[in-house]
C-alpha cells in the first residue's frame, strides 16, 4: 500500500508485451520471370579476390557477347555449299578487244606517192606527202617535197599557203637561210610591214648564227631604215659590236662547206654566202618514239612562239637552258640570242651562246661571240666564264699561247675556278 492509502491496481494488458512481427510472406513470382532476384541469395560472406578467367575463356566470352549484339558476326558453323548452277560469263568477263588478226598497216607515204604519180603533183598533195615522210623519219625527202609545194603555191599566187610552207621549213631547220629569204620575199609581195620587219630580224639572227656577222649588220641596218625606233635591231647592233677590233681567229682544221644562198638583190646580198659553218648529215630517227618526239617538239615550239613575247627575256633564257640540256643546240642558240638583247641578261646569255657554239665544235663563231662580251664595260671578275670558254676554244684550235693567256686571266680572278689550274700547268710545261 502507498502512503496515501491507495493501493495500485496491477495492469494486466497484453498490449504492453513486446510484439515480434512475423516477416511478411512474399509472393512467389512466376518461375519464368527473368527479373526476379532471390533475396536470400545475398548472404554475408568474406570478401575474397576475384579470380581472373583464362585468356581463352575471356576471348570466348567476348566473342559470345559480340555475337549476341550483332548476329551477322557469328561464325558460320556449317560450310557454304558449293555453287552448282552455271554462271553467265558474259556478265562477269570482258570479251577480248581483238578477236581477229589485225589488218596490216598501210604505208601512207607509198600510197601518197602513187597518188602523186596518178593524180599529178599538186601542192596540197605534196604537203600531205611531206607529213607522211616526216612520220617515218624521212626528213630530207620531206624538205624536198615542201620546197616543191612552195614553188607551186608561189606560181599560183597563193602567198598565204606559201607562207605556211615556209613556216614548216623553218620548223624543220631553224638555220634554213633559203627559207628565211623566201619569208622576206613573201612579205614584200604582200606589202605587210610588220611581217617584213620580223622576217628581216629573223634572217639577221640566222646570218649571225652562221658566222655572217657583216651581213647580219646590213640586215639590221635595213630594219632601222624601215623602223628607226626598232629596239630589237638597236640591241642587236649593240651586241654585235665592232668585229674589226677582234684579233684574227684561226680557221678550224676542217674543210668549210658553203651554204647555198639566193640573191636578195638590193636588200642584202650580192654574192654567195660563205662561212666556216659546216653541216653534218643528221641521223634519222630509229624508232617511232623518236619520230613522235620530233612532232611534239615542233608543236611545242609553235606554242612557244604564240605565247612567249619578245620582251619576256627570262622565259627565253630559261628555254635556251632547257633546249641546251636536251641537246637542241640550234634552238638554244636562237633563244639565247633573244635573251642577250636585254642588258640584264646580256653577259650570261653571251656566255651560253659561246658554250653552245663550242659544243657544236664551231670554235670560230664561238670566239667571235665571246669577244663581244670582252669588249663590254665589265670587270674581269664578271668575265671569268667568258675568258675560260675562250681558252677552251683557243685550245681546241691549237692556239696554246692564246689559250694560256685566257686561262691566266681566269686564275687572276679565281684560281679555283673549274679546272683552270690544271690547264694552265699543262700549257706551261
Amino acid at each position: 500500500e502507498d502512503l496515501f492509502g491507495i493501493t495500485p491496481t496491477p495492469i494486466a494488458d497484453d498490449s504492453l508485451d513486446p510484439q515480434v512481427e512475423e516477416p511478411l510472406a512474399l509472393e512467389e513470382p512466376p518461375a519464368e520471370d527473368p527479373l526476379f532476384v532471390d533475396p536470400t541469395a545475398f548472404e554475408a560472406v568474406e570478401a575474397q579476390p576475384a579470380e581472373e578467367p583464362p585468356a581463352a575463356a575471356a576471348d570466348e566470352a567476348s566473342d559470345s557477347f559480340l555475337a549476341a549484339l550483332d548476329p551477322t558476326s557469328a561464325p558460320i558453323e556449317e560450310p557454304v555449299p558449293p555453287i552448282t548452277e552455271p554462271i553467265e560469263t558474259e556478265e562477269l568477263f570482258i570479251q577480248p578487244l581483238i578477236t581477229e588478226p589485225a589488218e596490216p598497216q598501210v604505208d601512207r607515204a607509198a600510197l601518197l606517192r602513187s597518188q602523186l604519180e596518178s593524180k599529178g603533183r599538186t601542192p596540197d598533195l605534196l604537203g600531205e606527202y611531206a607529213d607522211a615522210l616526216l612520220e617515218v623519219g624521212e626528213r630530207e625527202q620531206a624538205t624536198e617535197a615542201l620546197r616543191e609545194a612552195l614553188g607551186l603555191f608561189e606560181a599560183s599566187d597563193q602567198f598565204a599557203d606559201a607562207g605556211r610552207i615556209v613556216s614548216e621549213l623553218l620548223r624543220l631547220d631553224l638555220n634554213d637561210l633559203r627559207a628565211h629569204q623566201k619569208r622576206v620575199e613573201l612579205a614584200l609581195q604582200a606589202r605587210d610591214l610588220p611581217t617584213l620587219l620580223d622576217a628581216y630580224l629573223d634572217l639577221a639572227d640566222c646570218l649571225d648564227r652562221t658566222d655572217a656577222g657583216d651581213r647580219a649588220r646590213a640586215v639590221f641596218a635595213r630594219v632601222l631604215e624601215l623602223d628607226p625606233d626598232n629596239s630589237r635591231a638597236h640591241a642587236a647592233l649593240e651586241l654585235l659590236g665592232d668585229e674589226s677590233v677582234v684579233p684574227p681567229i684561226p680557221t678550224p682544221p676542217v674543210s668549210a662547206a658553203a651554204d647555198d644562198y639566193i640573191d636578195l638583190g638590193s636588200l642584202v646580198l650580192d654574192e654567195e654566202v660563205k662561212s666556216t659553218r659546216f653541216k653534218v648529215a643528221a641521223s634519222e630517227p630509229q624508232s617511232e618514239g623518236e619520230v613522235n618526239f620530233s612532232d611534239m617538239l615542233n608543236q611545242f615550239k609553235a606554242k612557244v612562239a604564240e605565247n612567249i613575247g619578245e620582251e619576256d627575256t627570262a622565259s627565253h633564257y630559261d628555254l635556251g637552258i632547257a633546249y641546251k640540256e636536251m641537246g637542241l643546240l640550234d634552238e638554244a642558240i636562237a633563244e639565247f640570242q633573244i635573251a642577250a638583247r636585254n642588258l640584264d641578261y646580256r653577259l650570261r646569255a653571251i656566255e651560253m651562246l659561246g658554250v653552245c657554239f663550242l659544243e657544236k665544235q664551231e670554235y670560230g663563231i664561238g670566239l667571235k661571240v665571246l669577244y663581244r662580251a670582252a669588249q663590254g664595260q665589265y670587270r674581269d671578275e664578271e668575265l671569268i666564264g667568258i675568258f675560260y670558254n675562250m681558252g677552251l676554244a683557243f685550245q681546241a684550235l691549237g692556239e696554246g699561247q692564246r689559250a694560256l693567256e685566257s686561262f691566266e686571266r681566269v686564275m687572276g680572278c679565281d684560281m679555283n675556278f673549274a679546272d683552270v689550274a690544271q690547264r694552265v700547268a699543262a700549257l706551261r710545261t
